[in-house]
């Protein structure tokens, strides 16, 4: 799609060749409020969905025929690895070393969640040398992101950090915040 949308804004008919997500195998890193509503949306594609979460939502995993694995066994067997984490101790460059190298040459790897997460330096080397497909950030390390190698890649498309920005999502996180306060408690929803 970036090749397309290049390709119009130089003058340039192109249609390249896609693929449809319909019987991809996804991988979800974090199976909480948003990793359980991204399950409800992929049920409509007859996807293969695996799980990786520190939590065990047994009942929510057999009522979607979800399969929870190990990460390393998620990013191996998955065509598209999507994560939904929050970034602390446990999870902070979560997909460094030698662990995104576990990943098919021809998936593609999503971060919506939190900068940090992704060692964005081997991130650049696997897409430069085509060992991994794509990859899609709303997050970085650091923001506005420095490297602009990495964002000029033709198989890589970045957002600035908008995921949360609809007005319905503002207005809800805004909402959650007043509820806390007079409740005197952390909301049970999960806006990030």
């Amino acid at each position: 799609m970036l090749k397309a949308h290049g390709g119009l804004l130089g003058g340039k008919w192109l249609q390249p060749v896609g693929g449809c997500i319909t019987g991809r195998t996804v991988g979800i890193i974090g199976c909480g409020h948003v990793g359980k509503d991204l399950v409800s949306l992929l049920r409509a594609f007859d996807c293969v969905i695996l799980v990786h979460d520190i939590r065990d939502y047994s009942d929510f995993y057999s009522a979607n025929r979800v399969e929870k694995v190990g990460l390393n066994t998620l990013l191996r067997r998955s065509d598209i690895v999507t994560l939904h984490v929050p970034l602390d101790s446990s999870t902070r460059a979560m997909l460094n070393g030698e662990r995104p190298a576990l990943m098919k040459p021809d998936s593609i790897l999503i971060n919506t969640a939190r900068g940090g997460l992704v060692d964005e330096e081997i991130l650049k080397e696997m897409l430069e040398k085509g060992r991994l497909a794509a990859a899609a950030f709303d997050v970085f390390s650091v923001e506005p992101p420095e490297d602009s190698e990495l964002l000029r890649l033709p198989n890589f498309f970045g957002t600035p950090h908008i995921g949360g920005s609809s007005k319905e999502a503002i207005l809800a996180m805004g909402r959650a915040a007043i509820l806390g306060l007079t409740n005197n408690e952390i909301p049970a929803r999960d806006f990030g």
